[in-house]
């Protein structure tokens, strides 16, 4: 479980451990940290490891977890994969509380409460990565311009003219509603219409009621029977 931490006024990742009795940090740590060690003799001792000779006690160091501030005393140990290492040292003196469904670890240290967010470990970029593939390279530069160089601060004002719908002075509402074809489709059926008539294949309807029938789905059965009457349209 890593929290980030400020560590003699530098950034770094701290390895939250149980399991550890003391307060360790590694060698590169110290010297990127700038921390000040003495030359204090002790024995540092890793689990399925043989023991080793620690390189040193840094005392006092400034260290900020959160809103939590304080001094922490760290044995410089030969770490391959760990830089720094706060064991039950630390954790019992702030009263420390990791939570890990939580993702936080809460400190209860009376004066200096507060509960820090716990993150994962990741490389630590020094700007000497592998270089970008020209093709990239290529496509970055092509839409450079796509983005500016500063975000707004702010949303973009509100039109003077929102989107309407221009209406021509003096025109005429149409004389009859809507149909649901096209005009030159409702001309074509007219002159069908008016041929069949012509002929005699079709008359025009005398009824003064109008009777229609349909089959619906009924919720008890499959189907059922609905007629209405309406008046005719003639």
């Amino acid at each position: 479980m890593y929290v980030e931490a400020l560590v003699n006024g530098k950034a770094t990742k701290a390895l939250m451990d149980t399991s550890a009795t003391h307060n360790f940090v590694s060698k590169d740590e110290v010297k990127r940290l700038e921390l000040q060690a003495s030359k204090e003799g002790g024995w540092f001792k890793a689990i399925n490891s043989a023991a080793k000779p620690s390189q040193g006690v840094a005392r006092r160091v400034t260290m900020h977890i959160g809103s939590w501030e304080g001094r922490v005393d760290f044995t410089v140990a030969p770490m391959d994969y760990f830089e720094m290492v706060p064991g039950m040292d630390f954790l019992q003196k702030v009263k420390a509380m990791p939570l890990p469904f939580l993702r936080t670890m809460d400190i209860l240290e009376e004066e200096k409460p507060c509960m820090v967010p716990t993150v994962t470990k990741g490389k630590r970029d020094d700007g000497s990565g592998e270089p970008m593939p020209k093709k990239i390279e290529e496509v970055l530069d092509e839409f450079k311009d796509v983005m500016p160089p500063e975000l707004p601060k702010r949303l973009s004002p509100i039109k003077e003219e929102d989107h309407k719908i221009e209406l021509e002075l003096g025109t005429k509402p149409p004389a009859m509603g809507a149909y649901k074809m096209a005009p030159p489709e409702l001309e074509k059926l007219r002159r069908q219409l008016k041929e069949l008539l012509d002929v005699g294949f079709i008359q025009p309807s005398k009824a003064r009621m109008a009777r229609r029938s349909c089959f619906r789905k009924n919720t008890m059965g499959p189907f059922e029977y609905v007629s209405t009457t309406e008046h005719s349209t003639r």
